[in-house]
C-alpha cells in the first residue's frame, strides 16, 4: 500500500517503502557480520589489482568507484523524499568528479575517495536516514576502507 512523504518542495512523492531506514529489516536479503563479509568481499576483488597494469588498474578502480557512488541515489529514490535525491545526488557526482580525477590527473585521488565513501557509509549510519538497509551500511564502509589500503599497496608496489 503506497504512503506519500512530503518534500522540501511541498510535492507528495508516492513510495512504496516506509521511510524509515531499517524497514526492510527481517525481510528478504541480509547479512550477519556485514563488516566481515565487506572486508572478504573486498579481498576478493583486490587481487586483480595485483595482476593487472598500474594504468588498468587505475582505471577499473575508477569506474568501479563511479559505480558504486550511484548506490545510495538509488536507495534515496526508493526513500522518495526530493530532498535526500538531491543530496545523494550531489554527493554522487562528487564521488565520480573524484574518480575522474584519479584516472585522468592523480591516481592517488581514488584510494583517498573510497576512504571517503566510506565515511560516507558511515554517516548514513547515524545522520543520513534514507531507505538503506542496515546490513549494507558496514558491508560497503568495510570494503572501501580494505579497497583503499589494497590499491594504495598495488599502486606503491608496482609503480
Amino acid at each position: 500500500m503506497p504512503i506519500e512523504n512530503a518534500s522540501f518542495s511541498g510535492a507528495k512523492i508516492p513510495i512504496e517503502a516506509e521511510v524509515d531506514h531499517l524497514e526492510g529489516e527481517g525481510k528478504g536479503f541480509r547479512l550477519s557480520r556485514p563488516w566481515l563479509t565487506g572486508g572478504l568481499a573486498s579481498l576478493a576483488t583486490l587481487p586483480l589489482h595485483f595482476l593487472l597494469p598500474v594504468a588498468a588498474s587505475i582505471q577499473l578502480s575508477a569506474i568501479f568507484l563511479a559505480l558504486i557512488a550511484g548506490v545510495y541515489v538509488g536507495f534515496a529514490v526508493r526513500d522518495g523524499r526530493i530532498r535526500f535525491i538531491a543530496l545523494e545526488s550531489g554527493v554522487a557526482l562528487l564521488f565520480v568528479l573524484a574518480a575522474s580525477w584519479g584516472a585522468l590527473m592523480w591516481q592517488w585521488a581514488i584510494p583517498l575517495a573510497y576512504v571517503f565513501h566510506g565515511l560516507w557509509d558511515w554517516a548514513h549510519v547515524q545522520l543520513i536516514k534514507t531507505n538503506a538497509p542496515r546490513w549494507y551500511l558496514p558491508f560497503c564502509a568495510a570494503y572501501d576502507f580494505v579497497v583503499a589500503a589494497g590499491l594504495m599497496l598495488a599502486w606503491t608496489i608496482y609503480a
